[in-house]
């Protein structure tokens, strides 16, 4: 089973049921992946300037990129 949290830090919305997409994905992933717990995911919606400052302060990388993903397991 997979948690699947969202935030929308953006006015421009997907016009499809993404929410739906997006918890499909995780859990077939988790489960493709043989990941043996429930799993939590968190999904942020937001905009080009944040994720850029994002990718500045986690990995040092001043541009804007797609995606930005951190573990949570040790």
């Amino acid at each position: 089973m997979v948690i699947l949290n969202t935030e929308v830090e953006t006015e421009k919305k997907p016009d499809y049921p993404w929410e739906e997409a997006a918890y499909c994905v995780c859990s077939q992933v988790l489960e493709q992946e043989g990941f043996p717990y429930d799993g939590e995911v968190e999904l942020l919606l937001t905009t080009p300037e944040e994720i850029r400052a994002m990718n500045r302060e986690h990995r040092d990388t001043d541009r804007v990129t797609d995606v930005l993903s951190f573990p949570m397991l040790d």
